[in-house]
């Protein structure tokens, strides 16, 4: 499901939820993110799977959940992403 977001200066983006059903369906639920939640992740090209090997899983700002091993918290975004996404920020774990 792709959410349309227009912002203030009249870009529009397009935000969509995740792309691998199967093992990141619960992560977050696009629908509750505000839309400054929503930019900061399109302004940073956050996706739910990585299509590179720098996946959310090796990145310093990502927290593994406790719920699954598909989920966990990113810092700079501030809540839920898949373990298996990729941002524009990621910088690998020390």
């Amino acid at each position: 499901m792709a959410q349309t977001i227009t912002t203030a200066a009249g870009f529009v983006l397009i935000a969509t939820g995740c792309t691998d059903k199967a093992t990141t369906q619960g992560c977050y639920d696009p629908e509750q993110l505000s839309n400054a939640q929503m930019n900061l992740r399109a302004s940073l090209n956050y996706t739910d799977l990585s299509t590179s090997t720098s996946a959310c899983r090796g990145c310093s700002y990502f927290t593994q959940g406790s719920q699954t091993a598909d989920c966990g918290n990113c810092a700079i975004f501030n809540g839920s992403v898949s373990a298996k996404g990729h941002c524009s920020s990621w910088s690998p774990k020390a």
